[in-house]
């Protein structure tokens, strides 16, 4: 039975082929098994009680997993989750009513609202420093400069960066974004120059960031609490000053120096722009120019 579950589930992953919906996907699943194993109960356990529950106690029980998400998650990504963890049940032929849904779900607690913390130039300087480690460093620094998100520069390789143009490109393939829409992006000088000196140094052909997720963000940590910027929310115990938020830093000065268009276009929201085209590589490389001295973090 688990065996018939372990491919139920993988086969529910496999659906989703942008890489970045498929880890949040995951993400929720391995949610669901803290849950599991707070109630010790197995997938296979919680699937045949789903089958067999009416949709009052379905609605329930993702109430309860629900509640329990947030001890440990903001509620927005808990309502992420939740819709996921409702198209696995769909999946398994366990569909939730949504009348009923709506019902278990009244009360739930909003959390205090606390604002996130955006670094500034200064601050992620000192944070540069501190860290010690070259690719993190360069991990770092590639967000707040291109403003790429965490997934796309993990994924970033060699080849989508032409260290020709000025400024530096890199091509971010629609695979690996959020909105499975291709872009560009650049890199300031000083980053570049980095960049190329590591790829040289390393002979690195392929994938340039080869070490897990989790080990970038234990750099940032260490580095945020050594410098006593390590301010929590109440609610889920995460940094206020997250990873996230270095291109958050990035697209501010690069909207304060051309305008929100731009500085939209290279965070990859591009819903309702029409000023300028995001396949529109010079025009974007020019504005992007302007900010590039704004940008620079070691100097």
């Amino acid at each position: 039975m688990a065996l018939i579950q372990q491919t139920t589930r993988q086969s529910f992953l496999d659906s989703y082929q942008v890489s970045s919906t498929r880890s949040i996907a995951q993400s929720a699943l391995r949610m669901l098994d803290d849950y599991l194993k707070s109630k010790n109960l197995t997938n296979a356990d919680f699937i045949t009680e789903m089958e067999n529950a009416d949709q009052t106690l379905r609605a329930k029980e993702i109430r309860r997993i629900q509640d329990f998400m947030q001890t440990k998650i903001t509620l927005s990504s808990c309502k992420k989750y939740r819709g996921y963890l409702i198209a696995y049940l769909a999946d398994n032929g366990i569909p939730i009513n949504t009348h009923q849904l709506n019902v278990a779900m009244r009360g739930v607690q909003t959390p205090l609202h606390e604002d996130a913390k955006t670094p500034t130039r200064t601050v992620i300087k000192k944070i540069m420093q501190t860290i010690n480690v070259e690719d993190a460093r360069l991990f770092f620094m590639i967000q707040y400069v291109s403003t790429m998100r965490q997934g796309e520069t993990m994924a970033l390789m060699v080849e989508d960066i032409d260290f020709t143009k000025t400024p530096v490109t890199i091509h971010i393939l629609a695979e690996n974004t959020k909105t499975r829409r291709e872009r560009f992006t650049f890199l300031t000088h000083e980053v570049s120059e980095l960049l190329k000196q590591y790829i040289l140094d390393g002979k690195i052909q392929g994938k340039i960031f080869t070490k897990a997720k989790q080990t970038y963000q234990f750099h940032w940590s260490r580095a945020l609490k050594k410098l006593g910027l390590d301010e929590k929310f109440t609610a889920t115990g995460r940094n206020k000053m997250s990873i996230h938020r270095l291109r958050a830093g990035g697209s501010q000065k690069i909207g304060d120096k051309t305008n929100k268009d731009i500085a939209e276009i290279l965070l990859g929201h591009t819903g309702g722009l029409n000023t300028y085209s995001v396949g529109d590589h010079d025009r974007l490389a020019q504005n992007y120019l302007k900010a590039e001295n704004s940008l620079s973090i070691l100097s």
